[in-house]
């Protein structure tokens, strides 16, 4: 059998030798020989053959005891990108799963390739959709390639090593951790941390080796007296040192304002137990506490309630001889393999079972995939979903209690309506109070781990927007939107409804008859419009005029309306009153040439439904019909409204000013401008400003006619980072009464 220094096949048939048939294992040489043919006279950054890269890929996956379909894609998992390698040639050789893993990557990658930020998080989006909908096992050989590229990132130029570095570090390694593979997790976050914080890394590390010098007689004494009182029970167990690696000593210095000497559990004992009887670890820690005295509050059990990540352990400290502190560890073995590995730990491979389907059972446990992909179904961008999953669920944690005992994972920070909102939406709808440690606390208090929390609702109280104001989860800050967001279009159908039963009395027809569902499924379709909720929605926005909406359902009766109206001419509209910016109006009832009329704050332009409105001495101000002022207007102010149309043919260009809100870039307003300049329109004015990395833009311009604004619009929204675009607003109400 051929043989390699740095690629022995037979250093990864020795790993999976005890859960693998021959015929799996001689599939597993095939494909390190078919993988090593495929990359043949390729080589990395730092000199060495290519092949280096997808052998180690899969002794880190025969590390974790993976199942053989894996660790196959382990060694192919760059061919079909690298390589002139196609996908009929894996399927023959190794068969669909394999090939789906491989394309999985594969897929991933590609995107990877057009180095954009845009494009990255996309490419990070769909690593997350390979987990929670297709095969967990794409992210884990996703997972085990960037750990070797870690592994070997000194080759690359600072600039690429930098930012390797850090997507790994908000990623990667918090993604390790949710998972539970906590070997892989503190290696990736050291990794990263060596290369973004060289000195301080060399500094916390030379440390560490001198605490190591000076501990180890104390924990070969403590390990000793420990062994032979295990024995003295009959307890079989191994005993190994566990030290604290540098990424989390640095944090733990940051957060507690300490110096490394004030850490205490930098080294600890972990004590593991023969088979998997978890009262043998009980046991173990009663041993522990006779031998030393525990240190309160320092007694942590994660095997009675274990991680969300599915880790258990009993964590306690005690004080050691000599007066040191000391953390000790107790787990049996099969809680050791999970602590290490997490998801991966003992893919439950067997003989004859579906491993993808044992796989996504074992995912369905992992709480972190259920909430991915709650946000992954959110509409919208790949950049805000991985920015809600980098705050919500990789960010750091604190872990509390539900009064039943359930342990609940949240984003440090969090309070009880984030917790409310984890437990249910209902919940967090409902919720008018939370007790912590059975006492009553404020919605927006800071919840800290170990805590238990008791949510109080009331089936008729609803969100409130000062919710938004502290809640820390993206999960909950998009519940509480998405229902004001409900409740604004419930509103809006309303509105928009009423609006379109006014005209339908104004062209003196039957309400039930016209706008009955039939008709008003048949206007969706001549506007393109889903759903009729949208349909009315657009009324009350004044994208689509109540007129227009008629004339598609009811066209006969609306030009005999209109025909009617001609006939009658100046005995119901008035002369045509020429204002400002070409702007021509008609008064219903008014024959007035030298009519004082005015146009509103809110800025109504041809096309857009209008209203008069009398002022005391100050003639007629021409509002939008949509305007708040109109619509809030009270009863005996009411009385003053009049009817006004444009008159079409005096329609010009007339002046419209625009508020654009957007993530603030390099090239932002010059991509905005050139929507206008496209459109061959010149702004008059330009006014901007950033606060918080939100830039604000507004532009002034003229324009012929509303469709031509919407096109604009349209256009605007479509350019990268644009969050709003909207015209000016309407004056307050006060303003309007004053008018008056």
């Amino acid at each position: 059998m051929e043989s390699e220094k740095c690629c022995d096949i037979l250093k990864i048939i020795s790993l999976v030798e005890d859960y693998t048939t021959e015929q799996e294992r001689d599939s597993i040489r095939r494909a390190f020989y078919f993988a090593k043919k495929a990359h043949e006279g390729q080589k990395r950054k730092s000199g060495d053959d290519y092949f280096i890269h997808p052998f180690e890929v899969a002794r880190i996956l025969a590390e974790t005891k993976l199942d053989p379909s894996t660790i196959i894609a382990g060694f192919l998992h760059d061919v079909l990108e690298d390589t002139e390698v196609v996908a009929d040639e894996i399927k023959k050789e190794f068969g669909q799963d394999v090939l789906n893993i491989v394309e999985g990557v594969t897929k991933i990658s590609d995107i990877n390739q057009k180095k954009k930020e845009d494009e990255d998080a996309e490419n990070l989006i769909k690593l997350f959709l390979s987990a929670v909908e297709g095969d967990i096992r794409i992210l884990l050989v996703k997972l085990a390639d960037r750990l070797h590229n870690m592994r070997t990132l000194k080759y690359l130029p600072k600039e690429k090593r930098v930012k390797i570095a850090q997507e790994t570090i908000d990623i990667f390694a918090p993604l390790a951790k949710r998972l539970g593979i906590s070997r892989a997790e503190r290696e990736l976050e050291d990794l990263s941390f060596k290369y973004l914080h060289p000195t301080l890394y060399r500094e916390i590390y030379l440390k560490i080796r001198d605490i190591i010098r000076t501990q180890s007689e104390f924990l070969n004494e403590v390990k000793k007296t420990l062994e032979r009182e295990l024995g003295k029970q009959h307890i079989k167990a191994s005993i190994e040192g566990r030290i604290k690696n540098i990424y989390s000593i640095y944090n733990k210095m940051i957060k507690k304002q300490k110096e490394i000497s004030e850490i205490y559990d930098i080294v600890a004992l972990r004590v593991i137990t023969k088979g998997d009887n978890r009262e043998d670890c009980y046991r173990v820690l009663g041993i522990v506490h006779a031998l030393w005295r525990p240190i309160p509050e320092r007694f942590k059990d994660y095997i009675a309630s274990p991680k969300p990540n599915l880790y258990r352990s009993l964590h306690t400290t005690v004080v050691g001889p000599h007066g040191n502190p000391l953390e000790i560890q107790i787990r049996t073995q099969g809680m050791h393999d999970v602590a290490e590995y997490g998801i991966a730990a003992h893919w439950l491979y067997k003989e004859g079972k579906d491993v993808k389907k044992v796989g996504l059972e074992r995912v369905k446990q992992v709480t972190v995939l259920r909430r991915i992909f709650e946000l992954l179904q959110e509409k919208k961008t790949p950049k805000e979903v991985l920015a809600d999953i980098k705050e919500d669920i990789l960010a750091e944690e604190v872990y509390v209690f539900t009064p039943k005992g359930d342990l609940i994972s949240l984003p440090k920070g969090a309070t009880p309506v984030d917790f409310a909102y984890r437990i249910h939406t209902d919940i967090g709808h409902t919720c008018v109070g939370a007790k912590v440690n059975k006492q009553m606390v404020p919605l927006s208090y800071k919840l800290r781990s170990g805590e238990i929390v008791e949510i109080i609702t009331s089936k008729r109280s609803t969100p409130s927007k000062d919710w938004l104001k502290f809640v820390k989860s993206a999960h909950a800050r998009n519940k509480i939107k998405a229902w004001f967001k409900k409740q604004s279009k419930e509103e809006n159908v309303k509105i928009g409804r009423e609006i379109l039963e006014k005209e339908v009395k104004r062209y003196g027809l039957s309400v039930n008859n016209i706008l009955n569902i039939a008709n008003l499924k048949k206007a969706c379709e001549a506007f393109s419009v889903n759903d009729v909720d949208t349909l009315l929605s657009m009324v009350k926005q004044g994208e689509i005029s109540p007129t227009s909406l008629l004339e598609k359902i009811v066209p006969e009766d609306v030009e005999a309306f209109w025909r009617e109206k001609r006939e009658l001419g100046v005995k119901e509209w008035g002369k045509i009153v020429k204002v400002e910016d070409g702007r021509a109006i008609q008064v219903k009832g008014a024959d007035d040439h030298n009519l004082l009329i005015k146009f509103a704050p809110c800025n109504p332009i041809p096309g857009d439904p209008i209203i008069g409105y009398i002022t005391r001495g100050r003639g007629i101000s021409i509002h939008r019909k949509d305007c708040p002022n109109i619509l809030n207007l009270r009863e005996e102010e009411k009385e003053r409204l009049i009817e006004v149309k444009w008159a079409s043919n005096f329609v010009q260009s007339y002046p419209v000013k625009l508020n654009i809100e957007a993530f603030d870039r390099v090239g932002l307003l010059s991509d905005v401008m050139s929507v206008f300049s496209d459109k061959g329109i010149s702004a008059t004015h330009v006014n901007t400003f950033i606060e918080d990395k939100i830039a604000y833009i507004e532009v002034t311009f003229t324009i012929e006619n509303i469709n031509r604004l919407r096109a604009i619009i349209k256009d605007i929204q479509k350019v990268d980072g644009i969050r709003k675009v909207f015209r000016a607003k309407s004056l307050h109400i006060d303003k309007l009464r004053r008018e008056g």
